[in-house]
């Protein structure tokens, strides 16, 4: 379909809307660049998974619930030499960076992995720069606040009160001596910290030099003020169970015991999705939105990846491992997102 102003769909409708898989084109006023919308739609907005080339060149890849971002997906932004100057990899809800995301700042040269609000650093994250200086704490509205910790490329620590990112407050300062500061800090690393505490000394054994303690760079703390690791991708996980049809329940319900996954659904599943896969490269084919060539080799793969392997295996025998391992290299090579396992 082609309107007046030279925007062009190709793909499924449903009265009259944009409905299942479909491309939709968007040329700019300048004539030079456009918009693509590549995905799923629902009721004329993008539903489920898509990929979007902007006109600026930002270009984002995931989840969408009525037209707008929600859920697992990656945005790159800008240009910086060769790839993109900033990337995005995390959760999304009505269109903001919402819950477990990983920011890598090329211009800045920092990355956080934490928590987010509202497109803010928003509850417990970690920040690395290319400094070498490690953060670790509690961010409000962008900023670090509360207690939290620093780790330096030469070994010393501090860990204590942060203040909108700045040391501030009660703390303790450990040298790559091993000598220790306590008492209040407060200033910015870059332009020099003010301190009111008292210094100790490193000890030095009778005819040596002072030694650091074992756990000297690695402080208690280390770690346990930002996000533990197996909460950290847990919506990756939500959307492959919700393709595969699996329901988890975590607590029993009305005295029932929780139930286990049933394998032949997620099969079956399995089998729907690529078979939609299939039919969204014979309408890329159709109507040249990539290379002829490219979308056949994928369809080849989807072909071989259209069969139910061998489960509810009392035992995983030689043969079956083979197997599996042969199945989730094809699911490795297919480029579009036609297979749930693809995205855990």
């Amino acid at each position: 379909m082609r309107w007046p102003d030279g925007k062009t769909y190709v793909g499924m409708y449903k009265k009259s809307l944009q409905h299942g898989y479909g491309v939709l084109t968007v040329p700019r006023k300048d004539g030079l660049t456009k918009e693509v919308y590549d995905g799923s739609w629902k009721d004329g907005k993008l539903h489920g998974y898509a990929c979007v080339r902007y006109s600026s060149g930002d270009f984002y890849k995931g989840y969408f619930k009525y037209g707008l971002r929600e859920g697992h997906g990656i945005l790159e932004q800008g240009k910086f030499v060769s790839q993109a100057a900033s990337v995005f990899v995390g959760e999304w809800l009505l269109n903001k960076r919402y819950g477990y995301g990983v920011l890598d700042d090329i211009r800045k040269g920092e990355k956080y992995l934490g928590m987010w609000k509202d497109d803010m650093r928003q509850g417990p994250g970690l920040i690395v720069t290319l400094d070498g200086i490690y953060y670790e704490g509690t961010f409000t509205a962008d900023k670090l606040n509360g207690s939290g910790l620093m780790i330096f490329d030469d070994g010393t620590t501090y860990e204590g009160d942060f203040v909108d990112a700045g040391i501030g407050g009660k703390g303790q300062m450990t040298l790559s001596t091993g000598d220790v500061i306590c008492g209040s800090f407060s200033g910015e690393w870059s332009k020099g910290i003010k301190i009111n505490g008292v210094f100790n000394k490193a000890v030095a054994p009778i005819g040596g030099s002072p030694q650091k303690s074992p756990t000297h760079g690695l402080p208690s703390c280390f770690g346990t003020l930002s996000m533990s690791a197996d909460v950290k991708w847990e919506a990756i996980f939500e959307h492959c169970r919700e393709s595969l049809g699996i329901r988890v329940n975590s607590k029993p319900v009305s005295g029932k015991p929780v139930s286990k996954p049933d394998s032949k659904r997620a099969w079956e599943n399995i089998a729907v999705i690529t078979s939609q896969g299939r039919q969204q490269l014979q309408i890329a084919l159709g109507n040249g939105l990539d290379s002829p060539s490219k979308i056949k080799a994928q369809i080849e793969v989807l072909e071989k990846l259209a069969r139910i392997l061998p489960h509810n295996q009392s035992r995983l025998s030689l043969e079956f491992y083979q197997e599996i391992k042969a199945y989730m290299a094809l699911v490795g090579t297919y480029s579009r997102r036609a297979h749930p396992l693809r995205c855990c």
